[in-house]
């Protein structure tokens, strides 16, 4: 039981006016009490369901499920963990109601103590006939008056304030949290509702704790011919009977949060009905909680419906259309969590070194933010020391020479000869990790250069075709003593390669000492056109990097092609509506 006025101080209270808090401030230590064990069935439901969910994700393999596990990563680090946190938070906020209530009524006391020892004083000093009208005149009774009223007022304001501070306003930002953030298109949509992905949220979700082990730094490329095992390699693995499990646990989970949980709220609620219109104090207390505690039971019953219907609904369409959309879910997450930056994207990321596109005709021109531009006089004095520009507006490359004038193509040779062929080695970079890389990605984004699918001439099933980019780093000392340098992108154009598209124009003006990095989107061939040899036996000097490895057996040549592929398709602005299947590329992708 709370601090009760003791008799003897009546006489005071009544003279000097003041109504004495009625509620009992144990109500409220009770309501924290019940709050605690809110938050503890919570935390409990949580912890059971996250094991259940472990058990699952554990027996299983593939996109689908690393959606599902990182969905629940959210739902159960966010807001079951927030809402056990405002549980936490509602408890100490009204145990220090209490406290606050006990104070006041403690301080009131001492000052009514004071007051009744006057009023003893005057009564043995007065006739017989002293009556408690006559005792108003004495003289602490109006500045007890007055320190009491502030006592209980000043403590109504501290207990609202309490309220708001730990209840109210955090639960108030969790739902609205929830209402954006509970993501129920991600838990049906990329569990197999609607069939897909709803690519805007799970693209969102994705970036913020999503990532397939393939996709490499900034969604990158997948590397080489090892890609990944595990989790997000692409490949499915499935237990069905522990989609079934994880259902059943579910539906527990979400009963056990809107029933349990729910019954310690009810219990809390009870606490509070004992306190309703006892006084002042109790008014305010209430009407903070109140609204705390309507926003708490809305917050569980979000909670309780996600987890209990949504996502219980999107495990249970995984579990039964598994093979029909696997496929589907898988290329849209693939495309989500291995993002291509588009073209504005790339735009805006171009920095102070200027980025020239070489045409397929040998035309020049810079990429900018606006896009692509024709060169300006800045531009040709840049270019022209390293280049040789040539036509009416000095924007142009001599053509290459042709054979059998053509210094620069192989001799006749014998395998042997082949073979013995001294190589530049190349370093494998992820893809946009440097300047070079974004530039030949910015160029086949200002190309519209995504491949092409021809049908084979023997099975007429579409066959992917693309060229290649390369970009080059040049560096030179101008006339006017400062050192200068500029990027120059190009793309393979039959049967010239990328390498020999970007090389050839500062070989023929005897400036190829001014390259000083040379990037390819494939690792230089050592086949056909032979590049790597190519580049050794011309540019020695120059440093070489690569994303994607391309040789020299024809296995990685077709593991090379498929990640152009699948790149490609991720970089084409929106849908590709000719490409073939892509759970065949996407598997075609992982199999190693």
């Amino acid at each position: 039981m709370g601090v009760v006025l003791p008799s003897y101080l009546d006489e005071a209270l009544d003279l000097i006016g003041v109504s004495w808090p009625n509620v009992d401030e144990d109500d409220y230590r009770e309501m924290a009490q019940a709050m605690r064990d809110f938050s503890e069935s919570l935390r409990n439901g949580t912890f059971d369901l996250h094991a259940a969910m472990q058990d699952m994700v554990g027996a299983n393999e593939g996109p689908a499920v690393d959606a599902l596990a990182a969905h629940w990563e959210m739902v159960r680090g966010k807001h079951l963990s927030g809402l056990t946190d405002i549980g936490e938070a509602a408890a100490f906020g009204l145990e220090a109601v209490a406290v606050l209530i006990e104070g006041a009524k403690l301080a009131a006391i001492v000052q009514l103590g004071i007051l009744a020892t006057e009023i003893v004083a005057a009564v043995a000093a007065a006739p017989v006939t002293l009556g408690l009208s006559s005792l108003g005149g004495i003289a602490g009774t109006q500045a007890c008056r007055m320190i009491v009223k502030r006592i209980f007022k000043e403590v109504q304001q501290a207990v609202i304030d309490e309220i708001m501070s730990r209840v109210t306003a955090p639960i108030e930002e969790a739902i609205g949290a929830m209402v954006g953030d509970l993501v129920v298109q991600v838990g049906s949509n990329a569990l197999g509702v609607q069939n897909g992905v709803d690519l805007g949220r799970t693209a969102k979700a994705g970036k913020d704790s999503m990532q397939l082990a393939s996709a490499g730094p900034g969604g990158g490329g997948s590397g080489g011919s090892g890609s990944g095992s595990g989790g997000g390699s692409g490949q499915i693995n499935v237990d069905l009977q522990s989609y079934g499990s994880l259902q059943d646990s579910l539906k527990s989970a979400g009963d056990h949060f809107d029933g349990h949980s729910m019954s310690h709220i009810g219990k809390a609620k009870s606490h509070q009905g004992r306190t309703r219109g006892k006084d002042a104090i109790a008014n305010a207390v209430n009407g903070a909680m109140d609204k705390a505690m309507t926003g708490i039971v809305e917050g569980v019953k979000k909670a309780s419906k996600h987890i209990g219907d949504d996502m219980k609904q999107g495990v249970k369409l995984m579990h039964d259309n598994h093979h029909q959309n696997d496929g589907k879910i898988a290329d849209d997450l693939h495309r989500i969590h291995r993002r291509e930056p588009n073209r504005d994207e790339l735009r805006d990321q171009l920095g102070e070194r200027p980025v020239y596109l070489l045409g397929d005709r040998g035309k020049i021109q810079r990429l900018t933010r606006n896009g692509p531009v024709d060169l300006t006089d800045a531009d040709r004095d840049l270019l022209g020391v390293p280049l040789k520009l040539t036509g009416a507006n000095k924007d142009t490359v001599p053509r290459r020479p042709k054979n059998p004038d053509n210094p620069y193509a192989w001799p006749e040779s014998t395998p042997e000869d082949r073979a013995a062929r001294p190589r530049k080695a190349s370093t494998k970079v992820p893809f946009y990790e440097d300047e070079l890389s974004r530039a030949t990605a910015l160029a086949r984004h200002e190309q519209g250069s995504y491949g092409n699918y021809t049908p084979d001439k023997n099975t007429g099933e579409p066959k992917f075709s693309s060229n290649n980019y390369a970009a080059a780093r040049v560096e030179y000392e101008h006339e006017d003593g400062n050192t200068r340098d500029f990027i120059l992108v190009g793309r393979s154009n039959n049967p010239v390669h990328s390498e020999k598209v970007i090389g050839i124009p500062f070989l023929e003006n005897g400036t190829g000492q001014h390259v000083k990095d040379l990037y390819t989107e494939r690792a230089p061939c050592s086949e056909s056109s032979d590049c790597a040899a190519w580049i050794q036996e011309w540019m020695p000097h120059v440093n070489v990097t690569h994303s994607i490895d391309y040789g020299p057996s024809a296995e990685s040549m077709e593991q090379g092609n498929r990640e152009v592929e699948d790149r490609l398709n991720r970089m084409y602005p929106g849908e590709r509506p000719e490409k073939r299947s892509p759970w065949t590329n996407f598997k075609g992708l992982h199999h190693h």
